[in-house]
């Protein structure tokens, strides 16, 4: 079977959650999911590329990464640039939640202050605010104190 990579041509690729090579782009917060750009310096059974920056490559300057998880550079940058994309409509929903979110526990506090106190004293219906903080993944120390 023909390979469909050259020497010299430069192409891309991604690591999974398990940080193995894969065509799949994916969002990761710090960019350790890739994509990972170089330049083919040998084909075969794997190929073996010298990735851009050399984080990936080993103490040779290069990788060998299997055929099935690279993808020509041009269509790397197709993914993630899809991928930015679906990334920023769903934040821009989530941002408009988290408005909606917080200005209900704003219209909470002013409802306890008619009462002389606030919100964080009156322990009313913190429940349901910290098991979605939970489910969310987030939390902080004071929050309840």
């Amino acid at each position: 079977m023909k390979n469909k990579f050259e020497v010299g041509q430069r192409v891309g690729t991604f690591l999974d959650k398990n940080e193995e090579f894969t065509t799949t782009a994916r969002y990761d917060e710090y960019g350790d999911a890739g994509p990972f750009y170089g330049k083919v310096v040998s084909t075969g059974t794997s190929i073996t590329v010298k990735f851009d920056g050399g984080y990936l490559n080993d103490d040779n300057g290069t990788v060998e990464v299997p055929s099935s998880a690279l993808l020509p550079e041009a269509e790397a940058k197709e993914k993630l640039s899809a991928i930015e994309q679906e990334f920023k409509a769903v934040e821009k929903q989530i941002k408009a939640e988290l408005k909606i979110a917080g200005q209900s526990i704003r219209k909470a506090n002013l409802l306890a202050k008619k009462l002389g106190t606030n919100l964080h004293d009156m322990g009313a219906g913190y429940d349901h605010l910290y098991s979605a903080m939970d489910a969310a993944g987030w939390s902080t120390s004071s929050f309840g104190c």
